[in-house]
């Protein structure tokens, strides 16, 4: 880092990784054989030695001091046989295991910095107990380093390891570590674990409805769809978090209603796309229904339809003649010109049209999603999409699902503005947030924020669960005005939540408030849980 933070560890952690113990303590850890050979082999630690050494440039948002733990590592460069032969694909083959010694739980929390690929159970920082994973979090598919924590006051007393696990060859396989600290309090965690990972899918899923929380593992009974052992009602499902994650889609298919197929194109006839899809088998997509496929791993392109994109960034307009297993033929102004197919980067068939804001998305394991209208059929998904007609799912194959149901909007999609951050010394921004109750937005002191509503009907109402932050100390107050009208509850510091159900009528924006009812000593605040916007409801 050309420009560290100064150090994150506060006087009241108990530092577990870190920078120091990384470099200077080899009894007692299991370490990656690369880094233990490196380590080995240096003379003494200067910065970019030791058991550190690894260069990797990026914006990581914030670290603790100079250096962080991380399993990435360098891709090597395709032979010049393999270019010809344009067979390779290019992923991250590196793979690793390192683990702390063991020591005591003595405070509530373990807090650190995480970051990298979203691939639970494959590239994740898990907490150890008696050999068993009881904790764990995973990255969100980028290198921006945010805080997460586990929950750990069940477990006070016992003796834990931190187990950073790497097994995954994805694109994005690799995991990013920082400041693994004992604390009293979550450090201001968007992330706050405090459920186990379920044995069967890897990590607990969450389903949010009209009605509350729904945690455990999804799972179809008797045609009807369960979620943690309860009935959940296909009319009443907002969101759906299976717990699983989603794959990196790699190589896929764009379709022109924005939707993507995770998949291997294997060839083109009579106009239309032939590709093997891990759920779906063989599908032969009408050209109409392609905007783009990816024969690489990496972003959508822009070009104009009609154009294939050279793995050099080179656009090179025509006609695609053949998709083979070994190359992939245009025809341009140089005539018919075959590639191999790992210098084909995509080709661009038509432009995407705007996503249907009113359908049902479904993301699958593998990283596909897709529109539709959602049903249940025979104990199974019903998806009805536009291109593909009906498309049954099991349960297993889902991990993530978002409802659009008629008259109901989430705070958590709509833009607020902050009015008001009052004090001698102004309160820290709102933040949104993901925990295993839900999606929140979190809230300190003497702030007010102020949400516009889309057009609705003149009998909208505003629900939420308020929940005081971790060790809040003192009682709090959250207020709900809409015009003339408003609502105010207290928040106890010890509350496992307070309901709030506000009529907004046919206002068209509204103020939510988070003030102290006493005095103010940090940490306190509301969690505004699962919040949403209701139309043509009644209490």
């Amino acid at each position: 880092m050309e420009t560290p933070s100064t150090s994150l560890v506060r006087a009241e952690d108990i530092v577990i990784l870190d920078e120091e113990n990384l470099q200077s303590a080899l009894k007692g850890w299991t370490i990656p054989a690369d880094l233990l050979k490196s380590y080995t082999e240096s003379v003494g630690y200067g910065g970019s030695s030791g058991i550190l050494e690894a260069t990797r440039t990026g914006n990581f948002g914030q670290t603790s001091d100079r250096s962080f733990y991380t399993t990435w590592r360098e891709i090597a460069p395709l032979t010049n046989q393999a270019y010809a032969e344009g067979k390779t694909s290019v992923f991250d083959v590196h793979v690793s295991e390192l683990v702390t010694p063991p020591f005591e739980l003595k405070l509530d929390y373990i807090t650190f910095l995480i970051s990298g690929g979203n691939l639970p159970g494959k590239a994740c920082v898990n907490l150890l107990i008696d050999g068993k994973v009881v904790r764990t979090a995973t990255g969100n598919n980028q290198d921006l380093l945010d805080w997460a924590a586990f929950d750990v006051k069940e477990f006070r007393g016992k003796q834990a390891r931190i187990q950073v696990l790497d097994t995954s060859t994805a694109a994005l396989g690799y995991i990013t570590v920082d400041c693994v600290c004992q604390s009293p309090d979550p450090k201001g965690a968007v992330r706050v674990i405090s459920l186990p990972p379920s044995a069967s899918s890897g990590i607990s899923g969450r389903a949010q409805t009209l009605l509350g929380q729904f945690i455990g593992v999804p799972e179809m009974a008797g045609g009807a769809l369960r979620f943690g052992g309860q009935a959940l009602d296909l009319k009443d499902l907002l969101q759906w978090d299976s717990g699983s994650g989603s794959a990196d889609a790699g190589k896929r298919v764009l379709l022109v209603n924005g939707d993507s197929l995770a998949a291997e194109v294997v060839g083109l006839e009579d106009k239309k796309l032939v590709i093997r899809h891990a759920v779906f088998g063989e599908m032969r997509l009408p050209l109409a229904d392609v905007a783009q496929a990816l024969f690489q791993a990496g972003p959508a392109v822009e070009a104009a339809p009609g154009t294939l994109i050279h793995s050099n960034g080179n656009k090179i307009p025509g006609e695609l003649m053949w998709i083979r297993e070994d190359n992939i033929s245009i025809k341009c102004a140089l005539g018919a010109v075959p590639l191999p197919r790992a210098r084909a980067l995509a080709f661009v068939f038509s432009k995407a049209k705007p996503a249907t804001a009113a359908a049902d998305r479904v993301v699958l394991a593998d990283g596909s999603s897709l529109t539709g209208n959602l049903s249940l059929d025979k104990g199974n998904l019903l998806l009805a999409h536009d291109a593909l007609g009906p498309v049954k799912l099991s349960v297993k194959d889902v991990a993530r699902i978002t409802r659009s149901l008629p008259g109901v909007t989430q705070l958590s999609g709509l833009q607020g503005k902050v009015q008001e951050q009052a004090g001698p010394i102004p309160p820290p921004s709102p933040l949104r947030i993901q925990s295993d109750s839900g999606d929140a937005l979190r809230m300190f002191p003497r702030t007010a924020m102020r949400f516009t509503l889309p057009k609705g009907t003149n009998n909208r109402r505003f629900r939420a669960n308020l929940v005081p932050v971790a060790n809040s100390r003192f009682p709090m107050t959250a207020l709900v005005r809409a015009g003339a009208n408003s609502k105010t509850v207290a928040v106890p510091p010890d509350s496992a939540g307070v309901a709030m159900d506000f009529e907004l009528g046919s206002a068209d924006e509204f103020e939510i408030v988070t003030d102290s009812a006493g005095t103010i000593s940090y940490p306190c605040g509301i969690e505004w849980r699962n919040a949403i916007i209701v139309e043509n409801q009644t209490p």
